[in-house]
């Protein structure tokens, strides 16, 4: 039985010079989490490198906010 390598954000960062912490900070940023797959690869550099990639995109905030005490809804 064949092991598939372990793709992670470090192995990339060094390869790019970038501290290890910096390059998972960038990728959680950019919506990319582990585990990373192979096809993730060349948008981890990109992201890490500081490219625009386009087809990445950051994670919204989904936590609705609540209306102040006393303020009007608009349902």
């Amino acid at each position: 039985m064949t092991t598939k390598p372990d793709i992670t954000a470090a192995d990339i960062a060094k390869e790019l010079k970038v501290s290890p912490r910096e390059a998972r900070m960038k990728l959680r940023a950019a919506g990319i989490r582990a585990p990373y797959k192979p096809s993730d690869v060349a948008k981890m550099r990109a992201v890490i490198h500081g490219d625009k990639v386009s087809n990445v995109k950051p994670k919204a905030d989904t936590k609705p906010t609540k209306p102040k005490k006393g303020e009007a809804t608009t349902h």
